[in-house]
């Protein structure tokens, strides 16, 4: 068995282009290992297999979660909907649910663009945007804290190395709370 390791980085509004590229891989012959696939960026497993001409859909499920995908009873149902019209559920890549069919004729899982915008718009709303309010809450206490020191940070090395220590905190804080909420 041949296998490869690839580093993903597609966002939540690039699951048309997620769909073409799995169709590029499966026509290839390679097929991602896991149900689950970090949106995040982290590397995915592919393994080498038949060559297929398969179609693939990235359907944004309104309010999924992004960890608990798989007890999900609106998940289930749309599968199961799906699976009536020929499509089989492939996994899931951050919020995105791909689903996948090898039927021509098979109808599109989405053909409202204004639902899917409004979907769109309200997940990055409630998952991304408290996110970064954070991390901006976070960038602002730290140029307040180079302010009240500004006079003694240029010369004072000391200085200079309580900043760099806060800083790694307020980073690590930032990272850990874009983790949770992002």
């Amino acid at each position: 068995m041949k296998y490869k390791c690839t580093m993903l980085t597609f966002q939540l509004h690039e699951g048309e282009a997620l769909a073409q590229y799995l169709e590029l891989q499966a026509r290839k012959g390679w097929y991602l290992q896991c149900r689950s696939f970090s949106g995040t960026g982290g590397f995915q497993i592919w393994k080498k297999g038949e060559k297929a001409d398969r179609r693939f859909a990235a359907v944004l499920l309104d309010g999924a979660s992004e960890w608990d995908a798989g007890s999900d009873r609106r998940l289930q149902e749309l599968c199961q909907l799906c699976q009536e019209f020929g499509w089989n559920y492939y996994g899931t890549y951050g919020l995105l649910q791909l689903f996948w069919t090898e039927q021509k004729d098979a109808p599109p899982l989405e053909t409202d663009d204004t639902l899917r915008l409004d979907i769109y718009r309200e997940t990055v709303w409630k998952k991304q945007v408290p996110g970064y309010g954070v991390l901006l809450l976070i960038l602002l206490a730290g140029i307040v804290m180079l302010a009240r020191r500004w006079d003694a940070w240029l010369f004072d090395l000391t200085v200079m190395a309580e900043i760099g220590a806060i800083s790694l905190v307020w980073t690590a804080l930032a990272a850990y709370l874009l983790y949770v909420f992002g």
